[in-house]
């Protein structure tokens, strides 16, 4: 059984997670299986005695998401008083990432085309951290622009090729830094756009 706790943000209730994954773990147990979990997070609640606490319970994935940079990550991701989040967001992640290697700890980020040099800022600064290899995958994504027309909203890949040079770029920038076990792949699917399936887009 695998559960991948999701939201919303899902370490607002760390005590719901830890009671269900105990509940999850005991009961495939006892039917001679195994609980596997996954939280995606903003990173703000996470801290390695929570990490460690879920470990008990069966093997996991966490994936943080940094939106580039301290510098663009402050523009979008704030505290209800304005405050930027990146600060605590990256001392947490350093903390797992440094003390529970066991744990699949993955990255991801949403850019703009204009955006690429801010998450190569970032890759540089995990680089400086010394964290080669510690986590499973890094990959960021675009974001798609939506608007309204007359016949309703809308959503399109239209901005295709730049969204398609940028997400190269980073993902070769990923590969060559050294910093995730997994490579992130350099090509852009066909067919319906990654960034949007029939009803939600980033």
């Amino acid at each position: 059984l695998m559960v991948h706790y999701f939201g919303g943000e899902p370490l607002t209730r760390k005590d719901y997670l830890l009671r269900t994954a105990e509940i999850f773990s005991s009961a495939m147990r006892a039917r001679g299986g195994a609980f596997k979990w996954e939280i995606t997070t903003n990173g703000i609640g996470l801290d390695p005695s929570f990490v460690r606490a879920m470990g008990a319970f069966g093997k996991g994935a966490i994936k943080v998401t940094l939106d580039g940079d301290k510098e663009t990550h402050d523009v979008a991701r704030v505290y209800r008083d304005g405050r930027g989040t990146f600060d605590q967001i990256f001392s947490n992640l350093l903390q797992v990432a440094r003390s529970h290697e066991n744990v699949r700890l993955r990255l991801g980020g949403n850019f703009r085309p204009d955006q690429v040099e801010s998450y190569e800022r970032l890759l540089l600064r995990l680089k400086a951290e010394k964290l080669d290899g510690l986590f499973e995958s890094i990959r960021f994504k675009p974001v798609i622009d939506t608007g309204a027309t007359a016949e309703g909203p809308w959503t399109s890949c239209a901005s295709v090729s730049a969204e398609a040079t940028a997400v190269r770029q980073l993902a070769q920038s990923v590969d060559a830094s050294g910093l995730a076990r997994k490579p992130s792949g350099h090509g852009v699917p066909g067919g319906p756009c990654e960034l949007h399936w029939k009803n939600s887009y980033i």
